[in-house]
């Protein structure tokens, strides 16, 4: 599988304006085995995502033979693909990776994506070959057979790196270059202890290896696509309280499976688990529902509007009875037809706290509603006594945004479609209450990420390399600290 986003409304730059805070790791040990660190507001999409230059080629000369690309040969690395998938650049200069024939004709393999399926080449067995950010050239996979398309456009990336380009290493992902918005650094090591810990402190996160899966069964098992097998997370936990279906109360979406998706920009949970929570995704927050946006996602089979939701908290078990939680979190609501998995996990929540590093506000205490215009009595008696008139009188005197932030407002059904300029007030009054948790973060979260494939028992591990120390008591403790100038507040919680 493989996903591509982007952003189609503007709600995201409106709700960057949001009220900022300081956010701090809020840990709670629980009467039973698991600790909480509560880690904060989740950014809403990954500033960045992991890439390398790559290579097919042939390894039966001296020196090898590059069949291509030729020259754009930059790719995404990403763990929630199956294979090597080639899109349009990777064809540019005319390359010809070739084509085994199956029953006289070019073989093909009908891919399935988050929008349908489509009809992609598949091409001659090659070698492959990266170079990481050190320009380390690395010979990784000698037999490999991709298939792809001259028509695919994924954007920049010539090619979709997934986990054939990943079994049996470990990768380490260094996301401190963004803070200068650089590239991510990534790097192969035979080991994870190749990769050098350098931050305050680390945690485990156990993953399991899921079989491949062939959906299209139709060429026989040596002319398929060469597929290798995605790490996902078990028994991961999401609460929300408040939903439209929910009566108010706080519910849950327990014992769910995620695809951790380097290829994700954000999170995507499934209707059932959405339905579990109480939350309305068929209706957006005009219409009594809980969608706050769409995302268009695009991809194998086209592009699809996604309606984007608010979950209050999603739980990840580490190792040593440890739990990470995210809270505030916008995700997707998507059913992805024949995925082995419940949800996807987005290189967003790895990259939690860049987004405000390089373009936060400084800490400020913006909102969707200007300083002084907060009391509704008061813009309403200033509406009524004819102080403000009109539409664009309201947004330049109340609001933070422009016309054409609000414009595309009520054009995805965030905002009522309304001329009375109470309603307005009142709507986006309503709105920046929705909001007005999820504003900026603090500093990034994690320095590395670390995915140790090397294992064969079908587990892997994923390495969280902290920014910030944390310190993790026994269970049952209960303590208050202050740590490298963040609170850490530890207390107990009552687990069932």
């Amino acid at each position: 599988m493989t996903i591509g986003e982007k952003a189609n409304r503007s709600l995201y730059k409106v709700l960057r304006r949001v009220h900022v805070v300081a956010v701090g790791l809020v840990l709670w040990a629980g009467s039973a085995s698991a600790i909480e660190i509560v880690l904060g507001p989740a950014d809403q999409l990954a500033l960045d995502q992991p890439r390398v230059t790559f290579g097919l080629t042939d390894e039966s000369t001296d020196p090898p033979s590059l069949i291509g690309p030729a020259f754009y040969n930059s790719a995404l690395l990403d763990t929630g693909a199956n294979g090597v998938l080639l899109a349009s650049l990777a064809y540019y200069f005319g390359e010809d990776y070739g084509q085994p024939l199956f029953n006289g004709s070019p073989a093909q393999y009908e891919e399935l994506g988050v929008a349908g399926s489509t009809m992609l080449d598949v091409h001659d067995l090659h070698a492959l070959r990266i170079s990481d950010s050190a320009n380390v050239e690395r010979l990784i996979n000698p037999s490999l057979r991709a298939f792809g398309s001259d028509t695919l456009n994924i954007g920049s990336y010539a090619a979709i790196l997934g986990m054939p380009a990943m079994t049996g290493y470990a990768i380490e992902i260094d996301l401190r270059p963004n803070l200068s918005l650089d590239f991510q650094g990534v790097y192969f090591h035979d080991s994870a202890s190749d990769a050098v810990f350098e931050s305050a402190s680390t945690l485990n996160v156990d993953m399991r290896i899921i079989d491949p899966e062939y959906t299209d069964m139709t060429l026989p098992e040596a002319l398929r696509p060469t597929f290798a097998g995605l790490p996902v997370f078990d028994h991961v936990n999401m609460f929300h309280t408040g939903g439209a279906n929910s009566g108010g109360g706080t519910e849950s979406a327990l014992d769910y499976t995620f695809l951790m998706d380097t290829g994700a920009q954000t999170v995507i949970i499934s209707q059932s688990m959405a339905a579990d929570m109480g939350i309305d995704f068929s209706n957006t927050l005009a219409n009594g529902g809980d969608i706050v946006d769409f995302l268009e996602v695009g991809g194998i089979g086209g592009t699809v509007n996604m309606p984007l939701v608010v979950v209050d908290k999603l739980v990840l078990p580490a190792q040593g009875g440890i739990e990470l939680a995210w809270t505030d979190l916008i995700v997707g609501v998507l059913d992805i037809d024949g995925a082995p998995f419940d949800a996807v996990f987005g290189m967003n929540m790895l990259t939690t706290g860049y987004l405000n590093a390089v373009f936060g506000t400084g800490g400020s205490n913006d909102s969707l509603i200007n300083t002084g215009f907060d009391d509704k009595d008061l813009v309403i008696s200033l509406i009524n006594d004819g102080t403000i008139l009109t539409l664009d009188d309201l947004i330049d005197t109340a609001f933070t945004f422009s016309r054409d932030d609000f414009d595309l407002l009520v054009d995805s059904e965030i905002l009522p479609d309304t001329s009375n300029l109470v309603d307005v007030y009142n709507a986006v009054y309503d709105l920046d209450a929705e909001f007005n948790s999820l504003g900026g973060l603090g500093d990034p979260l994690f320095d590395k990420v670390v995915f140790d494939f090397t294992p064969t028992d079908g587990t892997a591990v994923m390495r969280l390399d902290f920014a910030q120390a944390i310190e993790v008591p026994e269970p049952g403790t209960l303590m208050l600290m202050a740590a490298a100038g963040t609170v850490l507040c530890w207390r107990r919680r009552n687990r069932a």
